[in-house]
């Protein structure tokens, strides 16, 4: 009702401060005058016009004729000077569209108003053109000389350089339409910085009551830093963003370019705030983690059409994720979450005092890998800082190039520790989280060392974030190739062991994205697969089974805690806690899941089970029919996404599989599926593999880097036992040597 709506105005009015400004820039023609008046009117504040009730106040002139008289330069240079002597309080500022190409003219306006909130409307560069023509402006820098797209690309990054909240304007919004959807962003940013300041933090633990989510917060730099919360819940934001079909269609546009890391940070953003993060820090960390030359792909994300097995009107794509640094899925949060870890702890390492004359603040990185988190890990966090990383891995449960990229590593700030069997992932896993949840461990690190660790595994909420940019990357770019509509929906398939990628996805729905059934696929180790059919999760009696797929090798799936917390409304976490427990506990080791949970999980998600053998023939079959080499998970989930599709024949939705490493990690397992004869050392695998695909003409082509690892020196690769007080001892044995 008006009443509703008027109290939403006076509600987000007081979240202002008393002497706050909001600053709209943007391109000319964006809808900035309009805007203002629209937020005057609706928030009861005074409206300063740059252009009007100030340039030409102070030239005594019209700003057309001011720039036919100095020429654009110059123009741009007095109308610089003139912003410096603006200063205001509680007004809605409007800027011309070249007022940010003066740096020095917006750093002093940035320090006259510093309570301001600077709102950037971006909006489609047709859309600008279409209303300037209609328009007839004749008052733009550079119009005389420059086509009109040229002046507008050349201005974004400037524009990019100031704002605290960008406004992603759907292509052919009205004006009307561009108002409402900047006072919702505008709230949404005031209501969460309200969030952040009143409560300590947005972000809550898993298993935390709901009676304690407005005591127990955390920020999100300290989420980052302390990776699991105190009470072994992961922590989750207390809500999520929205993103519209309209700014799909947007999203679109970049991914049409196959410009990821312009794609990655309008999406990151929604979930990161300026007052968590600068987005000037967060595009600086982006194009850092996705500059191409780091990437075996210069796309960094790649879909790949795939030969239909099914009906002739159910397609499927394969999501390339393996062209990072280090050949897997993880290359995307793992480039980036060191960068933003880094920052974080610069900022903790500033504030920190401990004592008197301690030295300065220290963070490490305990991290534990089924085969692809590790080297991950170690190019991410060890080639970019100097952070240092202690990595756990079982030490017969990776495949032998995943072992040779961690124990061929000669970073100084890296310790590998091999794991002697029988450990298996999970009980690296464990152990970890036993470590991270001993307080004797956590002090002692602390007093020796002033060292406070971390987690980099996916229940690190900065490791998991990275990769929901991807999943709605592979709706955009379906959009953008006329695929689907902006709003049908697409399946996604995800091979799946610890659970993030596949949660990951689940994210992106719930921000908006249309995907409409995630689908589960497991190797013999199938107890997700039995959980999603059942409701039950049951680990009682269950082995370990080692397989071609490692990285499903899991029956402890840490992410389905969020998953659950999500289903179960993500306020309380009372009965996550109960189910963990349960899962913990020797003489149960199982949990079930309310009947209302149970019916959301099977209404999202599918499932299903692949064998070795069937993963086998999957690779067999794709390379002789369409020269495209499997890697053993992406076998799994091709094998998955074929059952599902062929038990809903009638549907002709797009299947998206996700392609989790690239084959050239499993080179015995690959050759011995199209039916060539491995060698017995790893090099002579290599290379085979190596020849054979070139000769064949296959895609995708080798992965230079991680094929160079093979044949490195062993660096680390000492086995210790499977004891976690041995485990604890090698870790302070290394960051005594370190610190030493």
């Amino acid at each position: 009702t008006d009443c509703d709506i008027m109290a939403e105005q006076d509600d987000l009015s007081a979240l202002l401060g008393p002497e706050e400004n909001i600053v709209i820039l943007g391109p000319p023609g964006g809808g900035k005058t309009s805007l203002a008046k629209f937020l005057s009117h609706h928030l009861s504040i005074t409206i300063y016009d740059i252009d009007d009730d100030h340039l030409e106040r102070v030239w005594g002139c019209t700003v057309a004729s001011k720039l036919a008289e100095l020429g654009d330069d110059l123009f741009v240079q007095a109308e610089g000077e003139a912003l410096c002597l603006v200063q205001k309080k509680r007004t809605i500022i409007s800027l011309s569209g070249s007022n940010p190409l003066h740096e020095s003219g917006m750093r002093t306006l940035r320090e006259n108003n510093p309570n301001s909130i600077f709102l950037y409307l971006d909006v489609s560069r047709d859309d600008i053109i279409q209303r300037l023509e209609a328009m007839k402006v004749n008052r733009i820098v550079g119009q005389a000389t420059r086509p009109m797209r040229d002046i507008l690309d050349y201005r974004a990054s400037f524009y990019e350089k100031y704002y605290d909240m960008r406004v992603l304007v759907p292509k052919g919004s009205s004006q009307d339409q561009v108002s409402a959807l900047a006072l919702s962003t505008l709230q949404e940013f005031l209501v969460a910085r309200q969030e952040h300041i009143s409560l300590g933090g947005r972000y809550i633990s898993t298993r935390q009551p709901a009676e304690s989510n407005a005591s127990k917060r955390v920020t999100f730099g300290d989420a980052v830093l302390q990776g699991l919360a105190e009470d072994g819940g992961l922590f989750v934001p207390s809500s999520l963003p929205k993103i519209s079909v309209g700014q799909i269609s947007r999203l679109a546009e970049f991914a049409a370019s196959d410009n990821y890391a312009e794609f990655a940070l309008r999406v990151l953003e929604k979930f990161i705030y300026s007052f968590e993060l600068k987005p000037q820090l967060l595009r600086e960390f982006i194009m850092k983690a996705y500059n191409p030359s780091r990437w075996n792909d210069p796309r960094i994300a790649n879909l790949q059409p795939l030969p239909s097995t099914t009906t002739s009107n159910q397609k499927q794509y394969l999501l390339e994720l393996f062209h990072g640094p280090t050949g897997s899925f993880k290359d995307f949060a793992l480039q980036l979450f060191p960068l933003i870890f880094e920052h974080f702890a610069a900022a903790k390492q500033q504030s920190a005092t401990n004592g008197d004359t301690n030295g300065r603040k220290r963070f490490g990185i305990l991290v534990s890998t089924s085969g692809d988190t590790g080297s991950a890990t170690m190019d991410g966090f060890c080639s970019q800082t100097e952070i240092p990383v202690v990595v756990l891995f079982p030490a017969t449960g990776v495949s032998p190039v995943q072992r040779a990229q961690m124990v061929s590593s000669t970073f100084s700030n890296l310790r590998v520790l091999p794991i002697e069997s029988p450990a298996d992932f999970d009980f690296c896993q464990s152990t970890l989280k036993q470590l991270f949840n001993d307080s004797s461990f956590i002090q002692q690190l602390e007093k020796e060392f002033n060292l406070s660790v971390s987690a980099a595994n996916s229940i690190n909420w900065g490791r998991l974030l990275p990769q929901i940019a991807y999943h709605v990357f592979a709706f955009a770019s379906m959009v953008a190739r006329c695929e689907v509509d902006v709003a049908e929906p697409i399946d996604v398939c995800v091979p799946t062991g610890n659970f993030g990628n596949i949660l990951a996805a689940l994210y992106a729905r719930y921000c908006g994205v249309p995907i409409g059934q995630l689908i589960c696929a497991t190797n013999e180790n199938d107890v997700l697969r039995e959980f999603i059919q059942t409701g039950t999760y049951d680990i009682r009696g269950r082995y370990l089974q080692p397989t071609s797929s490692p990285s499903i090798d899991i029956l402890k799936s840490s992410n389905l805690e969020r998953m659950l917390h999500l289903l179960e409304g993500g306020r309380d976490g009372s009965s996550i806690a109960a189910y963990f427990s349960d899962l913990s506990a020797p003489e149960k080791q199982s949990f079930t899941v309310k009947t209302s949970t149970f019916d959301k999980v099977r209404a999202l998600f599918a499932s299903g089970t692949c064998r070795q053998d069937e993963a086998l023939r999957v690779i067999k079959n794709e390379f002789q029919k369409s020269n495209i080499v499997f890697d053993p998970h992406t076998a799994v989930a091709k094998h998955v996404a074929d059952q599902k599709q062929q038990e809903a024949s009638a549907s002709s939705r797009i299947m998206i599989i996700c392609a989790t490493a690239h084959f050239v990690k499993f080179p015995a397992t690959v050759l011995h599926a199209v039916g060539e004869q491995a060698e017995s050392h790893l090099k002579n695998q290599v290379t085979k593999l190596s020849n054979l695909v070139s000769a064949g003409g296959c895609v995708p082509k080798i992965h230079d880097r991680v094929k160079d690892c093979c044949f490195a020196d062993e660096i680390q690769s000492q086995p210790i036992a499977a004891l976690k007080d041995v485990i604890r001892e090698e870790i302070f044995s290394f960051f005594r040597k370190l610190f030493s």
